[in-house]
């Protein structure tokens, strides 16, 4: 059983990275824009607040800088419809975690299955699969405050970048969905372009012990994520880069 696992797990590192090699970009999402933003934890008026199992998770309440990445998934042109993405590298005081949710359904059980869209603020997003934080299982996402039906696209999305976005950000509620529902237990402000051209988001080595996804399939996901840096040439990312991941 086990070796058949080992060759499953070599399988997939080595598909997603003839992937990645022929297509000289990530298999999956394969361009995107590089922003940054802040993400405020349990900020403003919101309902319970003594209990979010992510927050407590991820330090408590407070203001983290973070590298947001927003991308489409098959890479289509211009403003037709893909499978949306925003990748968020959170710095925290005890390493780094990255969160990454895919546009899904507007509501209901619609917002457990991905959703193709044309704009970066038309419906949900979220992780799909579930993360333990704490002793609590839950599923992540963002949600737009408002609708920008102008943000269809890349291009834009980089024009509103180096022109609009420090005076008009991006925001978008953070939530977290437990067996009681949605309920917002912060915010993601996105302001502006960075200097880099882009970064690699891996949400199993960039995680917490309190904070991680659960191990559902998690082996094959490591396995493609690491393929896919090797196959486009990026830097792997060492698993004792961040001294608090969860081993």
């Amino acid at each position: 059983m086990k070796a058949r696992i080992r060759r499953n797990v070599n399988l997939v590192s080595t598909l997603f990275a003839g992937l990645a090699r022929a297509r000289n970009a990530r298999v999956f999402h394969p361009h995107g824009v590089l922003l940054h933003g802040t993400l405020i934890l349990r900020e403003g008026p919101i309902q319970q607040p003594n209990s979010s199992a992510a927050v407590t998770a991820l330090g408590g309440p407070a203001q983290h800088p973070v590298v947001v990445r927003l991308s489409k998934a098959v890479g289509t042109p211009g403003a037709w419809p893909d499978l949306l993405g925003i990748s968020v590298k959170i710095d925290l005081d005890g390493g780094q975690v990255d969160l990454l949710t895919a546009t899904v359904g507007q509501s209901g059980w619609r917002r457990l299955f991905f959703r193709p869209t044309s704009s970066w603020c038309r419906t949900p997003y979220s992780t799909v699969l579930p993360y333990q934080a704490g002793q609590r299982r839950l599923l992540l996402g963002l949600s737009p405050e408002r609708r920008r039906s102008e943000l269809a696209g890349l291009e834009a999305l980089k024009h509103a970048a180096d022109s609009t976005l420090r005076e008009d950000p991006l925001v978008f509620s953070f939530e977290e969905r437990d067996r009681a529902g949605w309920s917002a237990v912060g915010r993601l402000v996105i302001t502006g372009p960075i200097a880099e051209s882009d970064a690699s988001y891996d949400p199993y080595l960039n995680a917490l012990a309190s904070f991680a996804p659960v191990p559902l399939l998690s082996r094959l996901r490591c396995a493609a994520y690491a393929g896919s840096r090797r196959g486009r040439g990026a830097a792997d990312l060492p698993a004792e880069a961040n001294p608090a991941a969860k081993r």
